[in-house]
């Protein structure tokens, strides 16, 4: 089982009010994610998410929460006291 503690999100202005609902879209995309038993992580902060202009809030919180199970299977960063991704517009 996965458990965040924090979740915080940097979003453009575009998103800001749909925040509360990326976030728990967010979770509902990690709930899935398969994690491996005893493991602790102090943070893991993902790389911004490159997003176009007009993308729909579920679609952010996919990509974020891929970004989040890619890097805990590469085991390169971690959880559960603190995660902190990022999503930034693209000028494409």
């Amino acid at each position: 089982m996965l458990k965040i503690d924090r979740l915080q999100l940097r979003l453009p202005a575009e998103y800001q009010d749909q925040a509360h609902l990326i976030a728990r879209w967010v979770a509902e995309e990690l709930g899935g994610v398969p994690v491996a038993a005893g493991g602790t992580r102090e943070r893991l902060a993902v790389p911004p998410i490159n997003a176009v202009p007009g993308t729909g809030g579920r679609h952010i919180a996919r990509q974020i929460a891929a970004a989040v199970a890619d890097q805990l299977s590469a085991g390169r960063q971690g959880l559960p006291l603190g995660l902190e991704a990022r999503s930034k517009a693209t000028d494409s």
